[in-house]
């Protein structure tokens, strides 16, 4: 629906998690835990889309590749769903498709 409201007014779809530019933004707030908390070893981050988790997780592992990366959705979430019901309960990835 987003998308055809944007074609019928002119205007520019921004989407939430598949944008280049929403992960860069993601990353900075990777960089900060890591830089507010040197010695963090373990972080949590949302999943829906996959945006935020991938981009927290990614800049988080540049600064530290021992960190490990979890994601985190709501129990009836789209993600949540596919992901439980390929088997999958733990994450210690990097890309948003993992999520």
């Amino acid at each position: 629906m987003a998308i055809e409201i944007a074609e019928r007014d002119g205007r520019v779809m921004v989407p939430a998690h598949d944008d280049y530019l929403i992960l860069a933004g993601a990353n900075t707030r990777g960089l900060e835990l890591v830089e507010e908390v040197p010695d963090l070893d373990c972080l949590l981050a949302p999943c829906s889309g996959g945006g935020l988790f991938a981009g927290v997780s990614t800049a988080a592992k540049a600064m530290n590749p021992q960190i490990r990366c979890f994601c985190g959705g709501t129990r009836y979430g789209r993600r949540h769903t596919s992901i439980v019901s390929e088997g999958r309960t733990r994450y210690d990835s990097t890309a948003a498709d993992d999520c």
